[in-house]
């Protein structure tokens, strides 16, 4: 069986310089909730694991797991396809994380800076990570999660109510990339409607959270500090689906 030499490739994660070293394929353990997270693609493990065979295991591209416990946190294919190739090793990063959300959110922040997450793993990401916190304890849960997935937080927001108020077919419905979380949102928000108390006309609701993101930037626009930007959309948010009284 193959076997890998050892690495000297730079850590990525979090401004630490720790070197990858080889960790037997065997000895690193899959997370069933994890891995359950981004789908494997037969096309791209296919692909990844030919160019193992012909050119060797990349070593710019580690696998990242858990210091102490060898979970997997992020790898998933590249694991499989060198599996699959027959290697013995690969080089991974050895991390370590406060606590399980913290591994979980970076699991899904080294996915967002790849590629935009899909709105099923927006979901999930909103289901299994109650919010991270600033420095200081304090809260900004859904501004500061929106951040980190790349995604607005009226998105964040309404995967949200989703799982808060949607029915067991609305959630399968964006699980299964059937709806859009903004069209199953539509569907949570229509059922919450007052009636006989119209403040704000269907039409006009779908306008502004339509053009969410566009708030946010006018508000920075004016001057307004990031603390005073999210208070304000979270606001606004709440006042638009009676959440809260106008003052």
């Amino acid at each position: 069986m193959a076997k890998l030499g050892t690495p000297s490739t730079a850590g990525f994660n979090a401004g630490k310089n720790h070197l990858a070293r080889p960790v037997r394929v065997a000895d690193i353990v899959i997370d069933p909730e994890i891995s359950a997270i981004f789908r494997i693609h037969d096309k791209t493990l296919a692909e990844i694991r030919r160019r193992i065979e012909r050119f060797g295991y990349d070593k710019s591209q580690p696998v990242v797991v858990q210091k102490g416990t060898n979970i997997l946190v992020d790898g998933h294919t590249r694991l499989a396809a060198a599996r699959e190739a027959g290697l013995e090793e690969v080089p991974a990063f050895e991390r370590e994380f406060g606590d399980r959300e913290e591994m979980l959110m970076y699991t899904f922040e080294r996915q967002a800076v790849r590629r935009n997450l899909t709105g099923p793993e927006i979901l999930t990401a909103a289901r299994m990570i109650k919010g991270p916190k600033e420095k200081d304890g304090k809260g900004r849960a859904a501004e500061l999660l929106a951040e980190r997935l790349g995604v607005g937080v009226a998105t964040v927001y309404q995967a949200r109510a989703i799982l808060k108020e949607g029915t067991e077919e609305e959630i399968e419905a964006v699980r299964n990339g059937e709806k859009s979380i903004k069209a199953a949102y539509g569907t949570v928000r229509r059922k919450r409607e007052p009636v006989g108390e119209p403040t704000i006309t269907l039409k006009e609701t779908h306008e502004i959270t339509s053009h969410w993101e566009d708030l946010e930037t006018a508000l920075k626009g004016i001057g307004l500090n990031q603390t005073n930007v999210a208070a304000i959309t979270k606001r606004t948010f709440d006042l638009l689906h009676g959440q809260c009284t106008p003052v």
